[in-house]
């Protein structure tokens, strides 16, 4: 299984970032490796999704299912091919005054051990270009805030 984890404090609020991981119907625009992905049923908190991810000419599409608990986490899982399993937890905890702390997690373990084996040399560098492009992202949508500012502001050095 690969294994990644993730910790960063951003000067937004939790409900900003938490709502830019939740529009992962916007994923395609950013992230990459990801060619799309639609919500396509809604009961409460919990959201079935149908993802494509690939690269180059390699695609595939599997279905997930998400727990979306506002501003606190995010959790995600399938069993669907070509994932053994895939677990992605997202979690959103309160900073300074105006930031948050963000926590990402994700474990994969693919069906095919050969896959799985090529595929691992490229799981964390991928990781790392999301990390960025979420970072990016943020800035993108919240960085000209009030809150940014003000956080910014609390952190000068003399």
């Amino acid at each position: 299984m690969n294994e990644f984890n993730w910790e960063q404090e951003f000067p937004y609020t939790r409900e900003q970032m938490f709502d830019l991981a939740a529009d992962v119907e916007s994923y395609e625009e950013f992230l990459p490796g990801w060619h799309g992905a639609r919500i396509y049923k809604r009961e409460g908190d919990l959201y079935y999704v149908e993802q494509e991810i690939g690269y180059g000419l390699v695609r595939k599409r599997f279905t997930s299912k998400a727990i979306l608990k506002r501003p606190e986490r995010i959790e995600i899982w399938t069993t669907d091919k070509p994932f053994r399993q895939l677990n992605i937890e997202w979690i959103f905890k309160p900073a300074n005054k105006t930031g948050c702390f963000v926590q990402f997690y994700i474990g994969s373990e693919l069906r095919s051990k050969g896959l799985e084996k090529l595929l691992s040399r490229f799981f964390y560098e991928t990781l790392q270009h999301t990390v960025e492009a979420v970072e990016q992202r943020a800035d993108q949508f919240y960085a000209s805030s009030e809150t940014s500012i003000r956080f910014q502001e609390q952190f000068e050095i003399e």
